[in-house]
């Protein structure tokens, strides 16, 4: 049976594995911001069509101007945190975007019309990703 001393000790471990656990989780760590986002936007359900078991929303930043942040899961497990930019295909991705952006169109039957430039990070390093097609 344990005193109350170490039970204390044992629980400060417990609590420093989980905290240690958080920080090697870059979704994590975000997720506040990324609930935040969730929270205050409206659901993008033409990309929530496209990827099987994600949700995303769009990040409205002024009239003409929006971008979408994704969740992107795998067995209920949050597998990419992904953020794409609207427009219609260019040969070339926006220079706003990092890592490894690939075109989405919306309708695979009309790829050079609508879509999204799409970037993806893996949850738990934060690290971009080589893209993952739907």
């Amino acid at each position: 049976k344990l005193n109350n001393s170490e039970k204390i000790e044992n629980k400060e471990i417990i609590e420093n594995k989980e905290n240690q656990k958080e920080k090697n989780n870059f979704y994590l760590e975000m997720k506040k911001h990324i609930d935040n986002l969730f929270d205050k936007n409206p659901a993008e359900e033409y990309l929530e069509k496209i990827f099987p078991d994600s949700k995303f929303v769009k990040v409205v930043l002024d009239e003409e101007s929006y971008y979408v942040v994704g969740l992107i899961y795998e067995q209920n497990q949050i597998k990419y945190i992904c953020y794409g930019v609207p427009g219609v295909y260019q040969k070339n991705p926006p220079k706003e975007l990092s890592g490894y952006p690939v075109w989405v169109p919306l309708d695979e039957n009309k790829p050079q019309d609508f879509g999204y430039w799409m970037t993806y990070q893996d949850a738990i390093s934060g690290e971009s990703v080589k893209a993952i097609i739907a």
